[in-house]
């Protein structure tokens, strides 16, 4: 009976403090882990692109755990005053550059088959783990992942599908797509990736983030993978340049993007 006793008083404090640790956890991976999407998510705040994220291929959830962690943790420390500060040494300086930011609240939008990557044809054929139906992940797994990591799904925009499907402008309309701040490519494939770089040429502007997950798969081969249907998709909008930003592992690669005026 004391047994019972201890742990029900013991265990809602236990989950509060797990709670607390997790956080803490989470909050210096970002700021000290000079992950993509860490650097990406500050970056979008002290240069003030306003927009959205746009993930496509999530997988299991990973890569969005961390974006949504870390574009909120930005969002939640320039919020407070206290960081404005930190530049001034005059407290009415840094009150007038404080009121001068206008922080935008991100929405968040993720883009998948849940059925793993389709048929390898064409120029995606011969590399020697891509195959169709590796990464699959049924979206109630996705979902519950993301519950697990106290993200609310409501917060969430999933559109499930393979994006010849989906990708269209009626899905533009249908959720009231606005520009992107960050965009995160995980499509490994050239035709998954010539077909979302196609359908975010109208929302990316002068400072979003892409992030290409994949970028020196295929042994780094220009012609092939998220490469060549980068390189193609630049040499149908010439108006569009990418600039390198950060690196990280074995194949991700990001830019941010400047817009030259269409003459």
């Amino acid at each position: 009976m004391f047994k019972k006793i201890i742990k029900y008083f013991l265990l809602p404090i236990r989950k509060v403090i797990t709670k607390l640790v997790i956080s803490e956890i989470i909050t210096r991976d970002i700021e000290y882990n000079n992950l993509p999407i860490n650097m990406a998510a500050q970056y979008i705040i002290t240069e003030g692109v306003d927009g959205d994220y746009y993930e496509f291929g999530c997988f299991k959830g990973q890569s969005f755990i961390k974006a949504y962690n870390a574009i909120n943790h930005n969002y939640n420390k320039w919020s407070k005053f206290e960081r404005t500060y930190q530049a001034f040494s005059s407290k009415k300086l840094a009150y007038k550059a404080f009121e001068k930011m206008k922080l935008y609240k991100c929405r968040y939008y993720v883009f998948d088959s849940f059925k793993g990557l389709p048929a390898i044809e064409g120029k995606d054929e011969n590399h020697p783990i891509f195959s169709e139906g590796r990464y699959d992940c049924s979206k109630s797994d996705f979902e519950h992942n993301l519950k697990k990591n106290n993200i609310e799904l409501k917060d969430v925009n999933i559109v499930e599908g393979f994006y010849e499907d989906t990708l269209s402008p009626d899905i533009k309309k249908k959720y009231n797509m606005n520009k992107a701040s960050i965009i995160l490519i995980d499509c490994d494939l050239y035709n998954s990736a010539k077909i979302v770089l196609n359908f975010i040429t109208d929302l990316i502007q002068d400072g979003t983030i892409i992030i290409f997950d994949d970028w020196f798969a295929y042994k780094g081969n220009p012609n092939k993978g998220e490469q060549l249907a980068t390189k193609d998709w630049l040499l149908e909008n010439k108006h569009i340049q990418l600039i390198p930003f950060s690196r990280y592992g074995i194949y991700q690669q990001s830019f941010i993007v400047h817009k030259n005026e269409i003459k």
